[in-house]
């Protein structure tokens, strides 16, 4: 995994009441074509911005987590292990750096996450801000997430609550604390000995998922102790805003995912744009 500081000079020492200015984002990408224009999109919001490489597929990391099944392997299985211990190896990055007080945010997102036009920068700024104070005691928000519904007749997981909060899939922006960062890892490890999961985490020789899945599950079983108080769903900014993209009904948030002009690099459900529709239609109910 490479990281690359295209402005490593904000990262925040101070803790709680942190502006944009003092928090430091990390991008997850696998083309350095992609990542540009979201960078250009921080640097608009006042937000510093490192740029990831995942773990690369060929690495001796990979084919140890993966007893040698993807060793060079490009396919969906190899890439979402490697996404997934990207993002742990990141909050590891992030638990462990010595200038950042607990108290401090770090944002990560995906490379495909764009500004939802229904926000001015100035209004993303003072929503991003908002949230960030509200979800200080819990060290968790989505900057942007898809809905999911269980049955067809209940309302969905953005609908269910009425105070910005929610649980869903996506995790193309969020916002972790540094100690939430070092203790998201143990969360999920614990939930996968007590509860079910779609599939198990990307431990050495287990078969691995996408990390929204992980979080979904995780923050679905808070909302059913919970429900929509802290502790239980998180929060969401720009919740009551849609994605622009009609073919994802159920995206919400300051940012969303440009899947129009950006394909899936994951080799997921969305690679491709024809018959997409239909496929979302069937995860959105369905994808447990």
């Amino acid at each position: 995994m490479r990281v690359i500081d295209l402005d490593p000079t904000n990262i925040d020492k101070h803790g709680n009441n942190q502006t944009l200015s003092q928090v430091h984002a990390y991008i997850l990408s696998y083309d350095n074509n992609r990542w540009e224009a979201l960078q250009k999109v921080l640097a608009n919001l006042g937000i510093s911005a490192s740029v990831v490489t995942p773990i690369a597929l060929n690495s001796t990391l990979i084919n140890f987590a993966s007893k040698g099944i993807c060793n060079n392997v490009h396919n969906k299985r190899c890439r979402r292990l490697s996404q997934g211990l990207s993002y742990y190896l990141l909050w590891q990055v992030v638990s462990q750096d010595p200038r950042l007080q607990d108290s401090s945010w770090n944002l990560f997102f995906e490379d495909d996450a764009r500004l939802n036009p229904g926000f001015t920068y100035k209004d993303a700024q003072d929503v991003l801000q908002d949230t960030m104070a509200k979800a200080q005691n819990e060290g968790f928000f989505y900057g942007g997430l898809c809905c999911v519904r269980t049955t067809r007749a209940g309302p969905d997981s953005c609908t269910a609550c009425r105070n910005h909060r929610a649980w869903g899939r996506c995790t193309h922006a969020y916002g972790l604390t540094k100690w939430r960062a070092r203790s998201m890892y143990r969360e999920l490890v614990e939930l996968s000995k007590t509860h079910h999961t779609p599939r198990r985490l990307p431990l050495p020789g287990v078969e691995s998922d996408f990390m929204d899945v992980y979080l979904a599950e995780l923050f679905r079983q808070k909302d059913r102790k919970q429900g929509c108080q802290p502790g239980g769903s998180p929060l969401v900014a720009g919740l009551d805003y849609h994605s622009p993209d009609p073919f994802f009904f159920g995206h919400r948030g300051v940012f969303f995912q440009d899947r129009r002009t950006l394909k899936s690099q994951m080799g997921g459900l969305y690679s491709s744009w024809k018959g997409r529709a239909k496929l979302y239609k069937k995860l959105h109910f369905n994808w447990r």
